[in-house]
């Protein structure tokens, strides 16, 4: 853009005015354009990063570098780590005089080094080693259904008295849900009080009743099995701690296989990872 000036010269005697166009001209709008897309440009390429197949790779990696130091510094050399994202699974030999649950506990703590400082690797760390869950108190094995039916015949329940032993225990877990702590098979405080009311419903079943554990369908079918059938193995060991006879309860790990609601949302997620009783009805 530009602007007329005027100005005067004097020659002798004589005033002249003349005038003068002035013309500013703007700087070129690429440069400052091309200033402004850098940050998005920027954002842009770290969202390529996150997405990119080697990106998985390099996550995992780190995860399972930091996971097997953090178990190598405690003495646990004989544990194999096994990662799927931040899904962590946790198989081997435990060296004596520590649990699964300690282990578990080590990996689930180990930090990694990111942008941001260290953060915690792993998501969900599930443990089973050995072929076994030594996590888990020692319980009488529970017997099989044909042994249950010839020791217990006379208790086998109708099919109303099933209904009915169903419909109270889970009038008590539609109330207050049975919960564990993130990824492994650990009760939560508040979930005590809920078995304390499942062991008095269950006082009223005939037969015997199966605790079914599920999970929802993120990480590993194997590690979400073994998850599954651990947690439903420690509400067993609770309720047989509160007076139920070990022989009237069997525990059963379905993994993801029987969802409850859609995988694909947080909510139905939440609905899948539960814990439900099923009266067992002998052969």
């Amino acid at each position: 853009m530009g602007h007329v000036t005027s100005y005067s010269v004097v020659h002798g005697t004589r005033v002249v005015e003349r005038q003068r166009l002035l013309v500013r001209r703007d700087p070129a709008v690429w440069p400052f354009v091309w200033r402004g897309l850098l940050p998005a440009l920027g954002l842009l390429l770290i969202g390529l990063y996150a997405v990119w197949p080697f990106a998985k790779g390099e996550i995992e990696a780190n995860v399972n570098r930091s996971v097997t130091k953090a178990l190598a510094l405690r003495g646990l050399t004989d544990v194999a780590v096994n990662v799927s994202g931040q899904h962590v699974l946790l198989s081997g030999s435990l060296k004596p005089g520590v649990s699964a649950l300690e282990a578990i506990d080590i990996a689930r703590t180990a930090t990694c080094p990111t942008w941001l400082g260290p953060q915690t690797c792993a998501e969900v760390v599930i443990g089973s080693f050995d072929g076994a869950l030594p996590s888990l108190p020692a319980l009488p094995s529970a017997p099989t259904l044909p042994k249950i039916a010839a020791a217990a015949s006379a208790a086998v329940p109708t099919a109303a008295e099933r209904e009915a032993c169903e419909k109270a225990l889970a009038e008590v877990v539609n109330q207050q849900r049975i919960e564990f702590t993130s990824g492994s098979a650990v009760l939560t405080a508040s979930s005590k009080a809920v078995l304390d009311r499942i062991a008095k419903a269950h006082s009223g079943c005939k037969g015997t009743v199966r605790i079914e554990g599920h999970t929802d369908g993120m990480g590993d079918p194997t590690a979400n099995q073994n998850l599954s059938l651990a947690r439903a193995e420690a509400v067993r060991t609770e309720l047989t701690s509160r007076g139920i006879p070990a022989d009237r309860l069997v525990a059963e790990g379905f993994g993801a296989t029987r969802p409850a609601g859609d995988n694909a949302t947080a909510e139905g997620r939440r609905q899948n990872r539960r814990i439900e009783f099923k009266v067992v009805v002998p052969n």
